[in-house]
């Protein structure tokens, strides 16, 4: 099972809710850049290369149960 750190989660819910990559940046309060290396590394957990991947990823998995990781 994929688990996800909550800042990853974070983003994969913006992402999911439709949010551009800038405005997810600020809703997290992230740098772009720190945003853009949550995204790669969700998508490396993944093995996802772009958003629809991980929407699909998503939905794929609600059933199976999408975790937080536990700190």
């Amino acid at each position: 099972m994929t688990t996800f750190t909550d800042q990853e989660f974070d983003v994969i819910f913006a992402v999911c809710s439709g949010l551009p990559h800038k405005k997810i940046a600020e809703q997290l309060a992230l740098d772009e850049n720190v945003a853009w290396e949550v995204m790669r590394r969700i998508f490396d957990k993944i093995g996802a290369s772009s958003r629809l991947e991980l929407i699909e990823f998503v939905r794929g998995t609600l059933n199976g149960g999408l975790q937080r990781r536990k700190s």
